[in-house]
């Protein structure tokens, strides 16, 4: 009589403790966090021979308004954000500083860095970051040339670019 009570103890004991378990520890509903918000930084590199003899402009367009910019630093980057879809637009522009393309010319050595990425985050609509939706793309470019030749090339617009990275409703990153 002895086994059995103690078997019946044990065993409502056991019962007792797995329907604990059952309502303590029944995992919860992940949180879905749904794309909203894209927060992009853009930047660039410049030499300081760029810097000495060139006026480089970027336009950083986030579809709601742009921002015009001067580089003035081997270093520039802006950050901008936008709602899901958008579109940002990344345009430079370089030109031989006024007066300054004879003296240009007559450099036998000019290094010219064009380095240039991005990188983004997406974030759900109270502005918190979802995990593996970011990515950075880098672009390392340098080179050297002759002041003559550089000139031209800037004059005639060769180095001015236009970059375009888009996203989906869903914070997918279009290729374009």
């Amino acid at each position: 009589m002895k086994k059995v009570t103690l078997m019946l103890a044990l065993a409502a004991t056991l019962f007792a403790a797995c329907g604990k378990d059952d309502d303590n520890n029944t995992p919860a509903e992940p949180v879905q966090q749904v794309p909203a918000i894209v927060s992009m930084m853009y930047y660039l590199n410049a030499s300081d021979d760029m810097l000495q003899y060139l006026d480089y402009t970027v336009t950083f367009d986030n579809g709601i308004d742009e921002v015009l910019d001067t580089v003035t630093s081997n270093r520039w980057e802006k950050i901008r954000a936008a709602g899901l879809p958008s579109t940002f637009t990344i345009k430079t522009h370089l030109r031989v500083k006024e007066g300054m393309y004879d003296a240009l010319a007559a450099v036998d050595t000019f290094h010219v860095n064009r380095g240039h990425g991005y990188a983004y985050q997406i974030f759900d609509s109270t502005a918190t970051a979802i995990p593996g939706m970011s990515s950075n793309w880098n672009v390392p470019s340098t080179s050297v040339g002759r002041g003559a030749l550089i000139a031209e090339h800037v004059q005639a617009g060769d180095y001015d670019k236009t970059y375009t990275i888009s996203f989906d409703a869903n914070g997918v990153k279009i290729e374009n």
